[in-house]
């Protein structure tokens, strides 16, 4: 049976590359920000969900490469502790 390729070659390029994309929205938000500082106050929190949307994204993304990537067809990784982004995204 041939040997698996390495995900982190292949797999992890596509995450890389739809994480740009990902910046790419967010700068075209903080431009958006900068231009337009006497927009009324519900545009601007836009810029404040996108914020923690981002946070959010680190968090899922994190833990998506770690099991999916880094960890392929790991059972150990995924019976044992949870890996931090994990944790936090739990959290209340």
């Amino acid at each position: 049976m041939a040997a698996l390729p390495r995900l982190d070659n292949t797999l992890g390029a596509l995450f890389v590359g739809f994480s740009v994309f990902y910046g790419i929205l967010f700068v075209q938000v903080y431009i958006y920000y900068r231009r337009y500082p006497s927009d009324k106050a519900g545009y601007k929190a836009i810029l404040f969900l996108r914020l923690l949307e981002t946070v959010h994204q680190v968090f899922i993304g994190h833990t998506v490469y770690y099991y999916t990537i880094t960890h392929f067809l790991d059972i150990a990784a995924l019976l044992g502790k949870p890996i931090w982004s994990l944790v936090v995204r739990a959290l209340p």
